[in-house]
């Protein structure tokens, strides 16, 4: 099971730019995945968000067994409920990311948080047809 202290934690989101942490729980319960994550809370109230999580997705193909991994980065508009926890209304929407590299490194997920700013979080759902 992976480990992690809040000074790491702290230390992985500090070259996060436009609000991105680095996503502790996603740590521990994806097994050491590295994923950076922003809320762009709709309401005032702070009940509706549009959750941006970046990471890297690997895919293999076992014709020519090789691994190639492309950066992702997945909004999905979340509501708080009754129980006071957030809950996903779908599967949200992937976008990809080329990447040529062969390893998973933070310091190529960084530079895809300066892209992804609150009105580009919306603009990215609104284009999918998606009300806010």
């Amino acid at each position: 099971m992976a480990k992690i202290s809040m000074e790491q934690a702290e230390k992985w989101t500090k070259p996060c730019k436009n609000g991105f942490v680095f996503d502790v729980y996603s740590y521990l319960m994806h097994g050491g995945e590295h994923h950076l994550t922003k809320n762009v809370f709709l309401n005032e109230e702070q009940t509706i968000k549009l959750e941006c999580s970046i990471y890297y997705r690997e895919h293999y193909d076992w014709k020519t067994d090789k691994k190639t991994l492309t950066i992702i980065a997945h909004v999905d508009r979340m509501v708080l409920n009754e129980a006071k926890t957030f809950w996903r209304g779908g599967l949200g929407i992937f976008i990809e990311h080329p990447y040529e590299g062969k390893q998973k490194s933070l310091k190529n997920l960084y530079p895809m948080t300066e892209i992804y700013t609150d009105e580009e979080i919306k603009k990215v759902w609104t284009d999918k047809g998606y009300s806010l």
